[in-house]
Order: C-alpha cells, then structure tokens, then sequence
C-alpha cells in the first residue's frame, strides 16, 4: 500500500477476532480472523500472532473491544471476555506487543466512529449506530463527535429494559443476533436442560417442557442456518425474528424520543441479508402506529400522519456491516496521532 499510516487494527468479537493492517484511507491488507479466546493464556497468545505477522510494517496499534472500557484502559463490566474484567486491557495489550501506541475503545463506540468517519453519519450532526452481533453493541455521535461520559457507558444499548416487571430481559436478549440463533434452538428442543433453563430466565420463555424435534440433531443454529428457516416459514423461526425485529424497532424508537438524530444506522453481521434493515424499519412504523391510541387517532383525523412524522426516524444501513469495527479503530488512531489526516 502506498500509504503514509499504516495501523495494525485487532476487533475482539464473542466468535472471533479480526485483523488486518489498515491505512489512512481505509485500505485494508492481511485481512483474517481467529477464534476468539476464552482465558488470559490463549488470548495472549493470539495477540503475540497477530503481532508477529506484521512485525515492523504499523506504527501503531487499534483496538475494538467489547465491554466497558474506560479511559485509561480498564475493563469494568460486560462484554465477551468476563476473566478480563478489572484488568487494564490497554496496558496488557501494550506488554504483550511491546508497542506504546495503542489504543483501546468500546466495539460499539469504534462502530459509531466508523460511520462517522465514512457512512451516513459523515454528512450529518448526531446520529445512533446500533450493531446486531453476539450482543447489541451501540454508540452516539452528537456534534459530530462520539459521546462519552465519566464512566464510559454512554451508548451501551444492550442494557435497555424492555420489560418493567423483569429487569433481566433487555436488549441483549432481543436484538443480538444470538438472542435469535438461541431462541430457535431452544424451541426445536436443541439445547442441554442447563442451557436451557439459563437462556429462558434470560429470556423470559420457558422452554422447560419443550421436547426435542430430532429433526434438528447435529444442527448448528448459526445465523445462515436461522434465515434459511426463515425463508422457509418455520414457525419457530419466523417468531423469533418478530422478538428481534420488534426489539431493534424499540431500541430505534426510545433513541428517538430521547435523542431525536439526524439518522439510525443499524450494522453488524445481519444486516448483510437484505431484509433485515427493511423489515426493522417497517416494524419501527408498526410501533409508531401503534403508540398513537385508537382514540387520538380519531381525534387528530388526517393530521395523524404529521403526528407520525415528527417522531418518525431515518433508519438506513451502516456502511461497513461486519467491518465497522475495524473501520472505527482506524478512525479513532487518526483522530489520536493525526488529525491533519482526518
């Protein structure tokens, strides 16, 4: 790459972590993934790969992590990688890779700035980004820059409650992409009692008396797996992507009350099938439908529509799909170490 920057960018995903070598254009090169880690060791292992293909060709290191990330690095909550948390991931990584420019943000966060920097929300003042993967991960531009509060939490959409009574079901539940896969499996009888039981408190289904449709041993419920399903009008399938829809719709529909931005992006690995961000944004207009009650509507008449329109949003794709993250990392270490590039 003709290039005057050249980063080494690492996205920490639940499945996987992608990698690549990145410049200030957004050009990517070595572009691969591992299987995420599950302990300190095999993580410190992966990033000592990593760091080993490109050695000698970044000036600097760009992280997209998943969880609570604070200022200096620390992992405080939630996220993938539980035996990090209360550790300084920043300074980890920086020993592991001997290299002093690193940097650490959010997986939502560097989503947001992704678009920010080359999507939708380039040509705009505030916006939401909102990520469908293993979790719901989300980030807020306002003034064209990613909002951020003492703690860091600004934007973690996956702690939305959607049920008053039940504090445990929240976004994470209803709009991750595993919150589907997983209500499919639990409906075909496919996962052990114990899965089982943890998933439906999570939930808020019992799938305790759910026998096992044996037509379905030995399948992965992965998300091909799911649409494929899907397309084919299972049931099971078809109720479970209603749960998702519903709730992606909610999340847009309360960041516009309170938000109100310019526009929506919603990314991650889903939205590369073509009907996902369509279908949420025809379920946003159910639910706006819906909170106009039967009676204002008689009583507005033909200004019911207006009505509508100020609360309506302007949903649209993200750009980069699965590869925000990475996209965002870039933008983050040129907003850093070279703003004359930006």
């Amino acid at each position: 790459m003709d290039s005057k920057v050249k980063v080494l960018i690492m996205d920490f995903g639940g499945s996987a972590i992608k990698f690549c070598l990145m410049d200030e254009k957004g050009n990517q090169e070595g572009r691969d993934d591992i299987v995420a880690p599950r302990n300190i060791p095999d993580f410190d292992a992966a990033v000592k790969e990593i760091c080993g293909r490109f050695e000698g060709q970044y000036e600097g290191i760009s992280v997209s992590f998943p969880g609570f990330v604070q200022l200096d690095g620390m992992l405080t909550g939630g996220g993938a990688y539980p035996f990090f948390h209360g550790t300084n991931v920043l300074n980890h990584i920086k020993e592991l890779s001997g290299c002093d420019k690193v940097l650490l943000e959010n997986d939502g966060k560097c989503g947001a700035l992704a678009e920010a920097w080359d999507g939708p929300l380039k040509v705009v003042d505030s916006g939401v980004v909102i990520i469908i993967g293993t979790g719901v991960a989300g980030g807020l531009i306002m003034n064209r820059q990613l909002v951020k509060n003492k703690h860091c939490t600004a934007g973690e959409l996956s702690g939305f409650c959607f049920d008053p009574l039940k504090v445990g079901i929240n976004a994470m539940a209803y709009c991750s992409a595993s919150g589907l896969t997983t209500q499919v499996a639990a409906a075909k009888g496919q996962l052990d009692e114990k899965t089982r039981a943890m998933f439906g408190r999570w939930l808020g289904l019992d799938y305790k008396d759910v026998e096992p449709d044996h037509k379905y041993d030995g399948v992965v419920f992965d998300g091909k797996q799911v649409f494929k399903m899907i397309e084919e009008g299972d049931p099971d399938a078809l109720a479970a992507y209603e749960n998702l829809l519903r709730g992606v719709s909610m999340l847009c529909y309360n960041m516009q009350c309170v938000f109100a931005p310019d526009k929506i992006c919603i990314g991650g690995g889903i939205t590369r099938q073509p009907r996902v961000v369509p279908d949420i944004k025809a379920k946003y207009h159910e639910i706006l439908f819906e909170n106009i009650s039967p009676a204002m509507r008689e009583y507005l008449g033909d200004k019911a529509d207006e009505v509508m329109d100020t609360s309506d949003a302007d949903i649209v794709s993200c750009k980069h799909t699965g590869d925000a993250n990475q996209f965002g990392c870039m933008y983050n270490y040129l907003s850093t170490y070279h703003k004359d590039l930006v």
